[in-house]
Formats: C-alpha cells, structure tokens, sequence
C-alpha cells in the first residue's frame, strides 16, 4: 500500500483531521502534500484537515487536540463529544458549546477554550487525548453558565442516579483546588 493511500486510511479514522508527522511517519514526503495542496487543507502549522471535512465542534476540536498534541487533552463538550456520550436523553436539554475545549498545564495559543489542571488519566481517540467521562462533566459544570449547568445536573441525575452522579463528581473533586470547585460542590 503506498504512503498517499496509508495517510487517507488514517484520515478516514480520524474524522479528516491529522498532524503532519503523522503523515511524514507514514512514508508521505511534505512534496507530496504541496503537490495535492487541493486534498489536504492546512490549519495552522501542525494540522492539516482532508478536504471536504464537515465543519463543526467535531472538527475543530480534533484541530485543536492535534494541534496541541501530547499537551493537550479534550475535555468538557469536546470530551464528551469524543466519548460518543451526547446521543442519550440527559443531553437533551443542553446545546454544546460550539468552541473546542481542552485541558493544559500551561498556557497555549489554540482556537480552543484552555481550562488550566493537569491533564491527569487521559486515553487516546481519533489521534488525540481525552479526559475521562466524569472529568469531562466536571469540567462542563464548572465552566457552563450556572442555570446550564443545574439542568444539565438535574437531567444527568435522573440519567445516572443522583448517588452515582455525585459520586462521579465528587471523584473529580478530589483532585485538587481548581477554579470552579465552589460551583460543583454546590451543584453536589
């Protein structure tokens, strides 16, 4: 299998987003990406995204984990985007913020609302990493507007059971004294 026909194979598991070593580590010399400019559209330096890619929170958030690759984790509505969590009925009452979220350690210029902890237990999908289920709901109750996120907790709470729901909040807690703290022990 040649290196062009191995780098849209891994487009295609990627959603259309990937980084250019990727591309380069699968044998794709960066000639071979300036002579097919048409097929693959650069998104910053790092990210190029496959040509008629869908827009949208998907998109840009794959961007956005490549683009801070290894630095970065997906969290929040990113993350649970990821998760494939947002089909159920407790989502149902909530809009996803249309802006990429993620988790850094230090301050990055990204297209991407930056929510400043440790990345913590992370896993890897579509090429980029992921803050867990619980992390990801934390995160979106603590930085969403406060009548959201009460009924986004209250549906949630039906979904999984308030004890399970605190307790999966509660683990997130643990974690250390982080901006929002106060709102989700309340919402607790």
């Amino acid at each position: 299998m040649n290196a062009e026909r191995r780098a849209l194979e891994l487009a295609s598991q990627q959603c259309g987003v990937v980084r250019r070593t990727q591309l380069y580590d699968l044998g794709l010399h960066p000639r071979s990406l300036r002579r097919r400019a048409a097929l693959w559209q650069p998104h910053g330096r790092t990210v190029l995204v496959l040509a008629g890619t869908a827009p949208g929170l998907l998109r840009d958030s794959l961007v956005a984990g490549h683009s801070g690759h290894g630095r970065v984790a997906l969290t929040g509505w990113s993350g649970l985007l990821l998760l494939n969590v947002l089909d159920g009925q407790a989502w149902s009452s909530s809009d996803p913020d249309p802006q990429p979220w993620v988790r850094a350690t230090e301050h990055l210029r990204l297209k991407a609302r930056v929510i400043r902890r440790p990345l913590g237990n992370t896993t890897e999908r579509l090429g980029v990493r992921t803050v867990p289920y619980a992390e990801a709901i934390s995160d979106v109750l603590r930085f969403s507007p406060s009548d959201e996120a009460r009924t986004l907790a209250f549906r949630l709470a039906q979904h999984h059971g308030h004890a399970r729901l605190s307790q999966l909040l509660a683990d997130s807690l643990s974690t250390g004294e982080f901006a929002g703290n106060t709102r989700l022990r309340a919402i607790i």
